[in-house]
């Protein structure tokens, strides 16, 4: 059910659930494809603030996304309901944990990382694993400038000293995150990389990655 005004050739509509609670105030242009809404959770708390298509009704343009307790989870881009181009995320309580692109609601090609309010990770990725060039920080101090496959560095990288004043230790070759020699050491630092790289969004998985669900998806 749907109650509309107009205002000139600005149209307002609110939309009302079967129980007559709000689900969704929007206004747009007559006869524009994009307007601005506000969507609802059941239970009246603001979902959804921001550009909105009006053939779909779905989020598509600059947006945010909000948890049911009030807090952030997106702010960004939207394409047809998904996250798509730059954007952040948050988790429930209100804790970035990532700030770079998106593709069709998935995170990808290039942001950062963050855990407990230090950032993790800054560079390339595929879907959230380390893959390219990239830089590891280690409680929020940088520990490897190099190379990613797979989560873990591999190929050419710099290996600082994250535990005391960050000083370049080794630069060159790595395999499986150890140095294997071919390249210049600078300090005898017995600094290893942990590669068991922890993200808040991983459920505790190793390896990189950092699972994101979908944008919302608005039925009608």
């Amino acid at each position: 059910m749907a109650a509309g005004t107009r205002n000139g050739s600005l149209v307002e509509v609110i939309e009302y659930n079967e129980d007559g609670t709000v689900y969704s105030r929007s206004s747009f242009e007559n006869n524009s494809k994009k307007g601005t809404a506000e969507i609802y959770y059941p239970d009246g708390s603001l979902q959804y603030k921001g550009d909105m298509t009006t053939d779909k009704f779905r989020p598509d343009g600059q947006g945010v996304e909000y948890y049911s307790n009030g807090g952030k989870r997106y702010v960004g881009s939207f394409v047809d309901g998904a996250f798509q181009g730059h954007g952040e995320f948050y988790d429930e309580n209100s804790n970035l944990l990532y700030m770079g692109q998106f593709e069709n609601g998935t995170l990808d090609a290039e942001g950062k990382f963050y855990d407990n309010g230090k950032i993790l990770y800054d560079g390339e990725h595929d879907q959230g694993i380390y893959n390219g060039k990239g830089k590891l920080y280690i409680d929020g101090k940088l520990a490897y400038d190099g190379d990613f496959v797979n989560g873990v560095p591999n190929g050419q990288g710099k290996l600082y000293d994250y535990t005391t004043d960050g000083q370049l230790i080794y630069d060159g070759e790595f395999i499986d995150a150890k140095p294997t020699g071919n390249g210049q050491t600078y300090s005898n630092s017995k600094v290893e990389i942990n590669i068991t790289i922890r993200n808040q969004g991983s459920n505790g998985s190793s390896g990189g990655s950092f699972n994101v669900p979908d944008g919302i998806k608005i039925v009608r």
